[in-house]
C-alpha cells in the first residue's frame, strides 16, 4: 500500500511538472531515464516588485516601475552614474557635455557613433531631433495636440519641460550635421542637463515609434510578445519581450548594445503586491532581487546565507503624508503635523530603517537644508492649536478628544488613501487613526489598487479632490532641489497632488529655474524652504527611507543607488 501511494505521488508529481522543461528532466531522473549533471548556473534575474510598469511610454511615464522599464531599454544624451556612490552626471548617448553659446541659450552637442536602436535603425542626429520635437508636440506647446490623441490631452510630464507661464524650455532641436545637435532655449535655464537624463528626454527609435501619439494607453498595447519588438525599440542593453497585466514583464539581452552584450541573458519583472509573499519569495529562491526589501526581514535575509542584505544609508527618496490643501487648512494642518508620531514611524512602522525628512528637499539633493522648525510630535502644541480654532476646548483626558473621534461627530473626519500591498502604508493606517483621534478627528480607511490609487494621484476624473491625506513618495527624476519643489508644489504640475502652490511660492520656484549662479540659488532654496516647512506646511514631512537592497549571493554588480534607480545592465552570476 505504502509503494503504491509512492509510485502515485511520483505520477502526480510527473505530470504537474511535465508542462516545462525543468519538469521534463525531474520526470526523466523519476524514471530512470535521465544522468543527474549538475544544474547551469542561472541565465535570468526574476525582480521580485510589489507592482508592473504603469506606462509604456517615456514621455508620459511618472511612476518607480514605469521608471526601471524605460531605464533598460532606453537611453537618454546624459545620465547618472550609477555605479559611483556620488551618483555623478555623465554623458551616454552624447561624447561629452557639449559646448553653449555665450548667452547661455544654445546648447551644442556631438553624438555618439556607432549605436544602433533594437530594431537595426541607426542612431544619429534625426534621432535626437524626432525625439524632442515629439516632446514638445505631446507636452502641447503649439496648442495643436488634437484631442483625438490616446491619453487625450498632454503628456502628464509636461511642467519638467514649460516654464510657469506654460511656454517651452527647449524652442526647437537643429541638427547640425549627422552625429552633432543644438539646443536651442527660449529662455536661460541652469538645469538642462539633469534635464536630459529624465525619461521623457530618452532617444527614441523615429523607424517604429508615432511621431504624433502616445506608444499606447498605459501598457494595453503591450499584451503577450508579438510585434513588440516592432514597437518598443531603444539603444539600451534590454530588449522589451513582453507584458502579462499582474504578472510579469520579460526582457531580453541586447546583443548588440554598442557598451558590449551583458552577461544575463534575461531579466522579469514579477510582481508580488503583497509584501510578505514578495520577501519570502526572496529567502526561499523564487526571486532572486528585491529592490527595498521589508526592514521586519532583515534579520533574517542576514542569518541567510544564500541572500544578500545590502545597506548603503539614506537615500534620497522621499515620503511623507499628503495634506489636500484645498480641503485642509494651514491651521488643521499644523495641528495634524504636531499630533504624528514620527519617532514611532521610524522606530517601529520603518524599524529604524530610515531618517526624518524635515525639508522637501532631502539631505543628498544640492541646497538641501534641514535647519527649520519642522514640527515633531507634541499634543500640546497640536491641541493649542485645536483650541484656536474653537476646538475641544472644554476637554481635559486623553480619552476626551479620543472619544470626540469616536463619536457621529468628530472635529474632522478624513479619508486615508494608500496603494494595498505597501505595507507600511497600510500598517500607518492604525497609527494615524490613533494618533489624530487624540485631537478628535477621525480616520477613515480608503486603501486602493496601485492603478486606482495613481489615478487619483494625477487627477484622473478629479482625483485630487478625492483625496483628502496619503501616504506618497517621491523619486527623484533629477538631482536638483526644483525637481522636488516644482513637482510637487507647482501650479502647473501634474504631480502637485496637494494643490499647495501660492504666490509666494510659485515666485521662488521661478527664480531657481532662471538663475545660473549657484550661490544665489543656494539662497533661493534656503529661503524656499524655510517658508515651505514654517509657514505652509502643506505635508507632514515623514521620512527618507535607507537605501537597502537584497539579492541572491551569487548575484553580482547591481549598482545601489541614491536615485532608487534599478538598472541591471551592469549585474551577473557569480558562477
Amino acid at each position: 500500500m505504502e509503494m503504491e501511494k509512492k509510485n502515485l505521488a511520483i505520477i502526480i508529481l510527473a505530470v504537474a511538472l511535465v508542462a516545462s522543461g525543468v519538469g521534463n528532466i525531474i520526470f526523466g531522473v523519476l524514471m530512470g531515464g535521465i544522468t543527474v549533471i549538475a544544474p547551469p548556473p542561472p541565465s535570468t534575474i526574476i525582480y521580485g516588485s510589489s507592482a508592473g510598469p504603469v506606462d509604456a511610454d517615456p514621455q508620459y511615464m511618472w511612476d518607480s516601475t514605469s521608471f526601471d522599464h524605460a531605464l533598460n531599454i532606453y537611453e537618454g544624451l546624459f545620465a547618472y552614474n550609477l555605479s559611483d556612490p556620488d551618483t555623478p552626471l555623465i554623458p551616454r548617448l552624447a561624447l561629452d557635455f557639449g559646448t553653449w553659446s555665450t548667452d547661455d541659450l544654445e546648447l551644442t552637442l556631438t553624438l555618439r557613433h556607432g549605436v544602433t536602436f533594437h530594431s537595426g535603425y541607426a542612431f544619429n542626429a534625426s534621432a535626437v531631433k524626432f525625439s524632442f520635437d515629439r516632446l514638445n508636440w505631446l507636452c502641447n506647446f503649439s496648442g495643436d495636440l488634437p484631442a483625438d490623441v490616446i491619453y487625450g490631452s498632454e503628456t502628464i510630464i509636461s511642467v519638467l519641460y514649460m516654464w510657469p507661464d506654460y511656454s517651452a524650455i527647449i524652442n526647437r532641436t537643429e541638427i547640425i550635421d549627422e552625429y552633432t545637435v543644438k539646443f536651442v532655449l527660449n529662455r536661460v535655464y541652469g538645469i538642462l542637463l539633469p534635464l536630459l537624463t529624465f525619461p521623457a528626454s530618452y532617444i527614441l527609435d523615429p523607424s517604429v515609434t508615432p511621431g504624433d501619439d502616445y506608444l499606447s494607453e498605459g501598457m494595453s498595447g503591450f499584451y503577450g510578445s508579438e510585434n513588440n519588438a516592432e514597437i518598443v525599440s531603444g539603444t539600451g542593453p534590454w530588449k522589451f519581450e513582453y507584458y502579462i497585466a499582474g504578472i510579469e514583464s520579460k526582457y531580453v539581452r541586447f546583443d548588440d548594445y554598442w557598451g558590449g552584450a551583458g552577461a544575463i541573458e534575461s531579466w522579469v519583472m514579477a510582481v508580488i503586491q503583497d509584501a510578505d509573499a514578495r520577501n519570502t519569495a526572496l529567502l526561499v529562491g523564487d526571486v532572486n532581487f528585491l529592490d527595498a526589501p521589508h526592514p521586519s526581514y532583515y534579520q533574517e535575509m542576514r542569518d541567510s546565507d544564500a541572500v544578500e542584505l545590502y545597506e548603503a544609508g539614506p537615500g534620497t527618496i522621499t515620503s511623507y503624508l499628503g495634506f489636500n490643501n484645498l480641503q485642509i487648512n494651514v491651521t488643521w494642518r499644523t495641528a495634524m503635523s504636531y499630533a504624528l508620531d514620527y519617532d514611532y514611524i521610524i522606530d517601529e512602522l520603518r524599524e529604524g530603517d530610515a531618517v526624518r525628512l524635515k525639508s522637501p528637499i532631502p539631505l543628498g539633493i544640492q541646497f538641501a537644508n534641514w535647519s527649520f522648525d519642522c514640527p515633531t510630535l507634541d499634543l500640546t502644541i497640536a491641541r493649542s492649536v485645536m483650541n484656536s480654532m474653537g476646538f475641544g476646548t472644554g476637554l481635559v483626558t486623553d480619552q476626551d478628544w479620543i472619544d470626540v473621534a469616536e463619536s457621529p461627530t468628530p472635529f474632522l473626519a478624513v479619508n486615508y488613501t494608500y496603494n494595498l500591498g505597501n505595507k507600511f502604508r497600510e500598517d500607518c493606517y492604525v497609527l494615524l487613526e490613533s494618533n489624530f483621534a487624540n485631537i478628535g478627528i477621525k480616520v477613515i480607511d480608503a486603501g486602493a489598487e496601485w492603478e486606482i490609487y495613481l489615478d487619483k494621484l494625477y487627477n484622473v476624473d478629479g482625483g485630487w479632490d478625492k483625496l483628502q491625506i496619503w501616504w506618497i513618495g517621491w523619486i527623484p527624476d533629477y538631482n536638483d532641489p526644483s525637481n522636488y519643489v516644482n513637482s510637487l508644489m507647482s501650479n502647473v504640475s501634474s504631480s502637485a497632488s496637494t494643490q499647495c502652490s501660492t504666490p509666494e511660492l510659485e515666485a521662488f520656484m521661478l527664480a531657481g529655474l532662471e538663475e545660473t549662479d549657484q550661490d544665489i540659488r543656494r539662497q533661493i532654496y534656503h529661503d524656499m524652504q524655510k517658508y515651505i516647512v514654517e509657514e505652509l506646511r502643506p505635508w507632514a514631512f515623514g521620512y527618507v527611507p535607507k537605501n537597502v537592497d537584497a539579492y541572491a549571493t551569487d548575484l553580482k554588480g547591481y549598482p545601489s543607488n541614491g536615485m532608487g534607480y534599478n538598472y541591471f545592465y551592469p549585474m551577473y552570476f557569480e558562477n
